[in-house]
């Protein structure tokens, strides 16, 4: 059983962990910073744009499980609004729960009651799980060359 709920100011430091966890597993090859300051900036970016909303994933006991962070966009007025996933977390511990079906169903839910699409970049691992259960379908797909290490 899982909860979804709306982040708090409490929620900052398990944020700002996740978020780093995040970049750091989706962008293993490419040089980040390790500057945890950064990541703290962009998490009080998400808490100041109005256009953001940052949810929070808890266990049946409360505990943190995870987030997504959803902006709700319509590339400066060329196209529809719709929902855009920027980024979603689960902790390793839970990856094998329901907790991405969860907050996908509420995602989706939200996106039904305010008549919009959803846009969701995702890893290859959960693509099948989105297209299975939620009919989302590939519209494009990302490449990623790094530079070679001389």
């Amino acid at each position: 059983m899982f909860t979804i709920r709306n982040a708090k100011d409490t929620d900052f430091d398990n944020l700002v962990d996740s978020y780093y966890n995040l970049i750091r597993d989706c962008y293993p090859s490419i040089q980040r910073t390790d500057n945890h300051m950064a990541y703290y900036k962009n998490v009080i970016d998400w808490f100041e744009d109005e256009t953001n909303s940052i949810l929070i994933v808890e266990d049946k006991n409360g505990e943190y499980v995870g987030y997504t962070l959803l902006i709700v966009d319509d590339v400066g007025g060329v196209v529809d609004k719709y929902i855009k996933v920027e980024c979603l977390y689960i902790v390793p511990d839970y990856r094998n729960s329901k907790a991405t079906y969860r907050i996908m169903h509420h995602i989706y839910d939200l996106a039904d009651n305010l008549n919009l699409d959803i846009l969701c970049n995702a890893n290859q691992d959960i693509t099948p799980l989105l297209s299975k259960r939620f009919g989302f379908e590939t519209v494009f797909t990302q490449l990623l060359t790094t530079r070679s290490s001389e």
